[in-house]
């Protein structure tokens, strides 16, 4: 196989927005089932990267599905079992698992000691093993991910910051905006324990929801749409509200958003109120802490303006497809590299780990992708690569 060596060897491609939306329907609906490894629902906008991550994810993996039907080469993907899968593999004919690691590149994030991106420089440092992080392009793959696939591809996704205020909040085209539970409202609501526990039990709740405050220069009624889960299902259904109206929803196991027509965000100028009667009388513990998420935090959840958020991948938005790699060979491989556990001092180099494995960027350490820069760095576990033991990808479709 031909190592990656040239920049022309890398697969260039716009992200169509078909793709996009194809991520969005996925992560409206997969969420609480999708492993959260940024903590249990500890941010206010942390349902927000967690959605954005899966939209990016998804949209990557329609574009190589596309572009390896245009080389004959049929893949097959079912990701109608999210709900006990926590991945979207793809699968070729003859039954190899193709698992797509992207990476997140924000094209107007400038930090220091870090160059503009391009695929030169990225070649250029192709076999850099650290420990400068600003010139380090490890390919990760997750250390509880490790091993559960024939091959991995690797992709960087370049794109506007879309985790800054201003990307989140209007001001796109093809908008999806969308408010979701957040903290402790986000486990009472929409975590995947107590939503199955509720289904179990046949004890689910029942929802009320009230318009406050808000001025309508025609008094017509403010339509929403509720992202439900019930019954081993996900579905979405419209609710047309007036201020003071209390429109009520029985029977559902969690809500995972309410979210508002792009026409209609510019006036909503009130607050959505969502209060609820708990047919669960049983606790719900998750993690080591036994923490109880049959437990809300107040008696409603009020939901503003502030607090949606666009699903829509904002432009411009392009992927580099770098290469790929069999589990066997990065698994060898990956013994070759020295392991990393944070940047030494808060400066520009990694600090080496006193760890017994090799090839792996403990919590906290850095790269070019996740820059030491305000309590950056990898958020979990990673075993590592280089981009020069990837195979290119024109070499694909002749193991699939």
């Amino acid at each position: 196989m031909t190592k990656l060596c040239d920049e022309h060897q890398v697969w260039v491609f716009d992200i169509d927005q078909d793709d996009i939306w194809k991520g969005v329907h996925y992560a409206k609906k997969s969420l609480p089932w999708t492993f959260n490894r940024m903590g249990v629902q500890e941010g206010d906008w942390t349902w927000y990267y967690r959605m954005m991550k899966i939209v990016v994810g998804v949209a990557v993996q329609e574009t190589l599905i596309r572009e390896l039907q245009q080389r004959e080469i049929e893949i097959e993907k079912d990701w109608t079992n999210y709900r006990t899968k926590d991945a979207f593999d793809l699968t070729s004919l003859d039954g190899r698992k193709i698992d797509v690691k992207s990476f997140n590149l924000y094209s107007d994030y400038s930090v220091k000691l870090r160059p503009n991106f391009c695929l030169d420089y990225l070649i250029q440092n192709s076999s850099y093993p650290g420990p400068e992080w600003s010139r380090f392009f490890p390919c990760l793959v997750p250390q509880d991910q490790a091993g559960r696939d024939d091959v991995y591809v690797f992709a960087i996704v370049e794109s506007p910051n879309y985790t800054s205020k201003a990307r989140r909040i209007g001001g796109r085209v093809n908008q999806f905006m969308i408010a979701s539970p957040a903290a402790a409202w986000g486990n009472f609501l929409n975590h995947k324990k107590i939503i199955k526990a509720r289904e179990d039990s046949k004890m689910g709740l029942d929802l009320e929801f009230e318009l406050r405050d808000h001025c309508s220069l025609f008094k017509s009624p403010l339509p929403f749409y509720l992202g439900l889960q019930y019954d081993g299902k996900f579905d979405e259904i419209d609710m047309e509200i007036n201020t003071g109206d209390v429109i009520s929803v029985e029977g559902v196991s969690g809500l995972s958003y309410i979210r508002i027509r792009e026409e209609d965000f510019d006036s909503f100028t009130g607050q959505l109120a969502v209060r609820f009667t708990n047919h669960l009388d049983e606790p719900v513990f998750t993690g080591a802490s036994m923490r109880d998420l049959n437990v809300a935090p107040e008696n409603e959840w009020v939901v503003d303006k502030t607090m949606f958020g666009d699903l829509f991948l904002p432009s411009p938005h392009r992927i580099y497809m770098l290469g790929w790699i069999s589990i066997d060979e990065f698994s060898r491989i990956r013994r070759e590299y020295p392991a990393y556990a944070h940047p030494l001092q808060n400066k520009q180099e990694n600090q080496l780990a006193d760890s017994q494995e090799r090839g792996i960027m403990l919590t906290r350490s850095c790269c070019y992708i996740y820059p030491n820069m305000f309590k950056g760095g990898l958020r979990n576990k990673n075993y590592y690569v280089l981009p020069r033991d990837l195979n290119i990808m024109d070499e694909l479709p002749s193991v699939l």
